[in-house]
């Protein structure tokens, strides 16, 4: 789960927005459909906290059952290279 979730926010690159290192916090749940719902996008710059909210709104990732409606909690760090 947690990898298929890193996949889908991997693709942004700090230096295009001129952006030091970034971690940000995602909460979230997957329904029994599969749709990953944001509640929370933490991090100290904007527009990487919008940036990760928006390629995960709509994203379909089916999970365990046990793990459905359950709020998960994953720590993402950006580096800049």
């Amino acid at each position: 789960m947690k990898s298929e979730l890193c996949l889908r926010i991997s693709s942004l690159q700090l230096a295009d927005f001129n952006l030091e290192d970034e971690t940000v916090d995602i909460h979230f749940q997957c329904n029994a459909e599969g749709e990953v719902i944001v509640h929370s996008v933490d991090g100290v710059s904007c527009v990487v906290s919008e940036y990760v909210a928006n390629k995960l709104k709509g994203h379909k990732m089916y999970v365990d059952e046990n793990l459905q409606n359950a709020t998960h909690h994953v720590k993402v760090r950006y580096v800049v290279i």
